[in-house]
Formats: C-alpha cells, sequence, structure tokens
C-alpha cells in the first residue's frame, strides 16, 4: 500500500511538472514571431490568463472574429486622460482590402488627433 503510494505521489508530480512546463511555454509563445515582421517593431504586452482568472482592474471583453469570439482587455495608452496616443508610426498588417483598411486607419487616427499616417506592410497576404 505504500509503495502504491509513492508511485501515486510520483505520477501527480510529473503531471505538475509537465503542466507547469506547458504554461511556461505557451506564455513565451506570446513573445515569437516571424522574422517577416521585423520592419515592424511591435511590441506586445502579454498577461498571463485562465478561464478562471478574470483580472480585477481590466475585465476581459470579446469581439466577434471570422469563426469565433476573440477576448480582449482594453488598455489606455495615452499618457493622461484626453492627451493622444504617442503614436510615431502605423503599419497595417497584409490583407485582403489595403486601400479600405489604409483609408480606415487613417480616418480613425484623425479622430483621435494623432499626428500619423499609416502605411501598409510590405509582408505578403495569404488567405489561407
Amino acid at each position: 500500500e505504500i509503495k502504491a503510494t509513492r508511485q501515486e505521489w510520483r505520477e501527480q508530480e510529473v503531471i505538475r511538472i509537465v503542466f507547469a512546463t506547458l504554461i511556461d511555454l505557451l506564455q513565451l509563445a506570446a513573445f515569437l514571431k516571424s522574422s517577416a515582421f521585423q520592419e515592424e517593431r511591435e511590441w506586445r504586452l502579454a498577461l498571463p490568463m485562465s478561464p478562471e482568472r478574470t483580472p480585477q482592474v481590466s475585465p476581459r471583453r470579446f469581439r466577434s472574429g471570422t469563426t469565433a469570439l476573440i477576448p480582449y482587455i482594453e488598455f489606455n495608452l495615452s499618457p493622461s486622460e484626453g492627451e493622444p496616443i504617442p503614436l510615431t508610426d502605423l503599419i497595417l498588417g497584409p490583407g485582403s482590402e489595403p486601400d479600405i483598411a489604409e483609408a480606415a486607419a487613417a480616418s480613425f487616427l484623425r479622430s483621435e488627433r494623432i499626428q500619423t499616417a499609416p502605411r501598409l506592410s510590405k509582408v505578403p497576404f495569404r488567405p489561407w
């Protein structure tokens, strides 16, 4: 009976270690991206999340994607209330309607009093 208990403990410990490693790898994955996007000099804010934990400060919101709901968290980038976001460059990712995307982004930037013009990425669009 004691041997069975030790074996069960070992199995549970292995499962715990594998699960912890998987969580670490998933958190790291948020920062990996193809070198084809290097010109965009994108930065990412990644927050550890799970279905059981919803942040208290900025609750999750959802928007509709092509095939599923996409969770997101609103995050204010303005230096202070009412000030425009200090954005110096905006590169639009590849898409099926680049002219429409560029016009919409330019309109949005003007509405937010952001003094920069959007430009299109050189990465080709792939409609998988």
